[in-house]
């Protein structure tokens, strides 16, 4: 059924070419390649490498060995078929594949395949979805992934000796329902009578009873200091379809009656007409619709304030009084209010997200900066709401500018593994000072940015990810981050990383 799918998206799609693009690029498009063996008893004598299009057509297919590009087929509908023929010292290594979809516009490289020539044969990738876990309700699915098509895939259990499960399958996956916490890998060989011609192991996965699911990503879309009768929308994203979320403050459970979500791993929750009272530290948490009642660990806690306006108004003030203020310094900023027991908030100007809360039984407080950047130049102002009914707050402060000279803290750099083989993927992390920074990654020496893949890893650090490397990709690298507002702040460059491509 794939072809007139894809036959009917294209016409529905015909009209508009930009929407074409744009959305088979948010599908998933990444080809898969496989081995094809004329005998899987002697599965290296006459190998052929499949490269199978996903969710596109194919007006090219690309393969790559080791990085480096080999061969290109013209369109062939959905499979492109690439022949080896017997596996020697020349066509041993790492191989790719990629589809060209449209004019100058190609998928990702597929997941690399690797052509030894000899036994074992490469190890499967063994995964569990939705996660290695042991939940009533919830079935549990170990997904055994090899590279030769007809194969027979075993699972094995730490503790037995005989696999606890076996497919034989004509692709090259097979999936096992699991219902036994443990310790499970796997492997795949050719059928009889060649069943001594098998795979290295898979890594081992460790299937356990959780007592809680992973954190939620929690965000607000809103400021986080408004006026009653605002409104505001908080989105909480897990990692998998099927679940049900829940909102909090202060701990209690919220009813939310405006939800939405296009997506079955997040929803938006959407608070109207507030009031003073709805001030305070909110989190969500979700679980499986319709597994057991096991609910993930709490968010990260984000705290909303709602002021009145009615009480009067504070002051700013900051140590040192200087003009321009040197990084490292530790600075002091005191709001003044008028009356004691009330919460203090600190806002910086343009930055919604750069705000710091302390409650004081005094009628003021000292937000410290220990070491103080470049990046917290800016306008900064405060305010102050009562903990307690009537929940009344003040207007915010006159603003106060705070300059800091130089540029931002260099950040650290380095390779995940400093040697990698042709053809595999290399990831490089960069670390920076201040949350949400724009992360760039250049080639020692040079001053061109590169375009490679960034993965987030948490609001200071990223992955750089350089897929398919090859030998002239090896060498040394550094890394810098950027303000997202202005004003636009650079950091120095990082210490330069040395990345290794050498064997195989």
């Amino acid at each position: 059924m794939a072809a007139p799918f894809i036959l009917l998206f294209f016409l529905g799609l015909w009209l508009d070419p930009k929407a074409e693009v744009d959305a088979l690029l948010a599908m998933e498009t990444t080809p898969r390649l496989w081995i094809e063996t004329e005998s899987p008893s002697t599965p290296w004598t006459n190998v052929t490498l499949q490269c199978v299009a996903t969710n596109t057509e194919a007006l090219s297919f690309q393969l790559w060995k080791d990085g480096e590009l080999l061969s290109t087929l013209p369109p062939m509908g959905l499979v492109g078929k690439f022949s080896l023929g017997p596996v020697t010292d020349d066509n041993r290594g790492l191989y790719r594949c990629r589809i060209l979809m449209f004019e100058n516009t190609w998928t990702s490289p597929s997941e690399p395949v690797e052509v030894t020539g000899k036994e074992p044969l490469p190890a499967p990738l063994l995964r569990a979805d939705p996660g290695p876990w042991i939940l009533h309700g919830l079935e549990t699915k170990l997904h055994c992934q090899g590279v030769l098509l007809g194969m027979i895939f075993d699972l094995y259990q730490e503790g037995e000796q005989e696999p606890v499960r076996s497919s034989h399958t004509p692709g090259t996956e097979a999936t096992f329902i699991v219902n036994n916490t443990g310790n499970y890998s796997c492997l795949y060989r050719a059928p009889a009578p060649a069943s001594s011609v098998n795979s290295a192991p898979s890594e081992t996965i460790h299937v356990v009873i959780p007592d809680l699911l992973p954190k939620p990503d929690f965000h607000i879309y809103d400021n986080q200091v408004i006026r009653p009768g605002d409104s505001v929308t908080f989105g909480c994203w897990g990692r998998f379809s099927g679940l049900e979320f829940k909102l909090f403050k202060d701990g209690q459970e919220v009813f939310v009656p405006k939800q939405s979500s296009k997506d079955p791993k997040h929803i938006y929750f959407e608070l109207t007409a507030l009031g003073p009272e709805d001030g305070g530290k909110y989190s969500c948490r979700y679980r499986f619709r319709n597994g057991p009642p096991i609910w993930s660990e709490d968010s990260k806690q984000l705290e909303l304030v709602l002021t009145t306006e009615t009480l009067a108004k504070p002051s700013l003030s900051v140590e040192p009084q200087e003009t321009v203020i040197s990084r490292g310094t530790k600075v002091t900023m005191r709001c003044q209010g008028a009356q004691p027991n009330v919460k203090f908030v600190l806002l910086k100007k343009g930055s919604p997200g750069h705000t710091l809360v302390l409650s004081s039984p005094e009628s003021h407080v000292d937000f410290v900066l220990p070491n103080i950047l470049s990046y917290d130049t800016g306008n900064f102002s405060c305010l102050y709401v009562q903990t307690e009914a009537p929940f009344a707050g003040s207007q915010r402060s006159e603003d106060v500018e705070i300059r800091v000279e130089g540029l931002l803290p260099k950040p650290t750099l380095h390779p995940v593994h400093p040697v990698v083989a042709p053809g595999r993927d290399a990831i490089l992390h960069c670390s920076g000072k201040i949350p949400n920074a724009h992360f760039q990654l250049f080639k020692d020496g040079e001053h061109e940015e590169l375009e490679v893949s960034v993965l987030p890893i948490d609001d200071h650090a990223v992955n750089f990810l350089l897929k398919n490397i090859n030998r002239q990709q090896g060498g040394k690298y550094r890394c810098r981050y950027t303000t997202r507002e202005d004003p636009i702040l650079e950091s120095e460059m990082s210490d330069p990383a040395e990345l290794q491509v050498t064997g195989q």
